[in-house]
Parts: structure tokens; sequence; C-alpha cells
């Protein structure tokens, strides 16, 4: 796996995104309880041998979403095509540049997991333009779609109520072509492990996108947009779970954890944390 930070949130309204790569950097340290020769284990499979590099930030110059999306895509193109990129956001509008660079270094997904309280898919006005605004953290998905095609995104621990325009419904049913499926984090699906791997898919090369607000707001407040109902993060884990065993990982990416970068509150650092374990059972699953 290659390891790397995109600190920015030039593609987001808040500030704060920017340091994820920093904070979670910092977080993952309490694995190693402070050894000089520090490693993981597994604490199910025993393996200590995760075959992981950090290869330090991607700090972008670009002022706008896009340019730091193809910075992003730059970079990720030129990694050896069998790595898998592991990338630490940053606002969710990196996901784009990274999709990107997997297509142009010939290792597309077939599909994105997205993990996330939002669609990220532009549904708001003007009803008669089928123009897509400029990439956002909030119409990403929109843009992965403009790259992958149709149905090609499968949407996870989504908000069970989405709120749109009522002057765009004419362009629901068309700009939501490019999911290919939603399970909101209120469905018993998410608990039902024959019923996931059913829905999830197996043997499909897959990226996997989680934005940090997928996870409900107790346990994840270091976010733009905290969920009021969301994920548990031990569900979130198991579920990620799933999807790793069970396909072909391309990349994967960790986006939206947003805090300032001297914050130091219990709960922050508590979210660093929580995010930091995502990121370190992607790993461990991905290189067992």
């Amino acid at each position: 796996m290659a390891v790397l930070g995109v600190a920015s949130s030039v593609g987001s309204p808040h500030h704060g995104a920017e340091n994820g790569p920093a904070f979670l950097r910092a977080a993952s340290r309490r694995y190693t309880w402070g050894y000089p020769d520090g490693c993981l284990m597994n604490a199910e499979t025993g393996r200590t041998g995760f075959a992981a590099v950090d290869l330090g930030d991607i700090v972008p110059e670009g002022s706008s979403a896009q340019e730091v999306a193809e910075e992003i895509n730059g970079v990720v193109a030129r990694l050896d095509p069998r790595s898998i990129p592991c990338v630490i956001g940053g606002d969710h509008s990196i996901t784009a540049g990274v999709v990107g660079g997997l297509i142009a270094r010939g290792t597309p997904p077939v599909r994105v997991i997205q993990f996330d309280q939002h669609l990220d898919i532009q549904l708001w006005e003007p009803v008669t333009s089928t123009r897509v605004d400029p990439l956002f953290n909030t119409n990403v998905i929109t843009h992965v779609g403009e790259q992958l095609g149709r149905r090609s995104v499968l949407q996870v621990g989504i908000d069970p109520f989405i709120a749109i325009s009522a002057a765009s419904t004419a362009e629901v049913s068309g700009r939501m072509d490019v999911s290919a499926g939603i399970i909101p984090a209120t469905s018993q699906l998410l608990r039902d492990e024959a019923g996931l791997v059913e829905a999830l898919g197996s043997e499909m090369p897959t990226y996997v996108s989680i934005d940090v607000d997928v996870i409900q707001q107790a346990q994840m407040g270091s976010t733009g947009y905290p969920a009021h109902l969301g994920m548990d993060t031990t569900d979130l884990i198991r579920v990620l779970e799933v999807v790793l065993r069970n396909n072909p990982i391309v990349g994967l990416d960790v986006v939206e954890f947003s805090a300032e970068r001297g914050a130091r509150e219990p709960a922050v650092l508590s979210d660093a944390m929580r995010a930091a374990d995502l990121l370190m059972g992607a790993i461990s699953l991905l290189t067992s």
C-alpha cells in the first residue's frame, strides 16, 4: 500500500480538512506504544508483516478543487501499478483525483463503494441544465460517475432522508444514474453479513471512499457536517471488512476529518483515533 496525505480543503466551504493527514498520522502512533521498533500485529490473524509505505503529503498548489484533483491524478498515475493508493484527506473532492489517476495508470475500478452520510450527487437546480457544476465535495460522486459511468457507485450509510429542491425533482432520476444502490444508515442489512455480501458484491475491482461523517456524531464530531444518525464505528469497520475481504481493492481514501491544527480537546483526539482505526484496519486487511 502506498499511503499519501492530501493537505487540502479547497473543495469544502469549511477549513480544517487540510489537517486530516497530520491528525490521523499522529493518532496512528499510539499503535506502536513508543517502541523504537514498534510494529502492528493483527489480533485475529497474528500477522505482523504489513506492506505499507508512507509517501508523505501532497501539498497542492491549486486554488480550486479541480486543480487539486488534477495534481492528485498526476501523482497517483505515476505510482507503481502494483501498489494500492491509500489516501488520507482532505475534503471529499480529492476522490475524483485519485480515481482519475487510477484510470490513467491502467488500474481503474469497476465501481466505487462510498461510505458517507451524504449522496454527494448534484441534485440541485437548474432543472433544464445537464451541465455539472465545478468539482466540490458536495458533488464529487457526480464527477466520479462521469469518469466511471452509470451505476458505478454503491452508497452505504446514507442519511435515510435526503433534502432536495422541489424545482429539481424532474432531474433527480437522471442525476441518480451514477448510483448502483443506496444502503441507508438505518438499514437492517448493515447487520446481516450474508445479505451484505450479496448487496456489496464480490470479485469486482473496487475503490473504497470513507467520509468520516458517515459515523454518528457522538463518535465523530470532528467533521464539517456531523451525522445526527450515522453508523456506529464498530459496525462501519465490520462492513468495511466485508468489502475488503470479498473484492480486489484498487484504492482507498479516508476523508473529511476536520479540526484546527492546534486542537487538542479530548473529543477531537478521540475522533482522530477512531478515524485512524479505520485507516489502520484497512491497511491490516489489505496487506494480510
